[in-house]
């Protein structure tokens, strides 16, 4: 990679960094930020949740990994052969898929 090349990706990335840091990070007060915005998950935050949640799967991660994020009074998933209404059935679910998976050769 040529030099113009890496000083072009230098600035492109400086400049992101100038329109993502919020002000305070360059000593401007905040008193002005939303508060909303401190206490409510943003369309990104459940975009996130949601790529995290999945990636786990890809990477069969250890169940406490979803089950940390499950309200066990309000569990319930639809899947055409298991329904799941509750943590434990999670389990159960989750470790037929993790069988399933170490049964196919690599």
């Amino acid at each position: 990679m040529c030099l113009k090349n890496i000083k072009k990706k230098g600035l492109l990335i400086l400049t992101a960094m100038v329109l993502v840091f919020p002000a305070a990070a360059f000593g401007k007060s905040t008193r002005t930020y939303s508060l909303e915005a401190r206490n409510n998950y943003s369309e990104n935050d459940v975009k996130a949740f949601v790529y995290n949640w999945f990636a786990g799967f890809d990477h069969q991660k250890e169940p406490e990994y979803f089950t940390s994020h499950l309200d066990p009074a309000r569990v319930d998933m639809a899947f055409p052969d298991f329904p799941i209404k509750s943590v434990k059935d999670f389990l159960i679910w989750y470790r037929q898929v993790i069988d399933t998976i170490c049964r196919f050769p690599k």
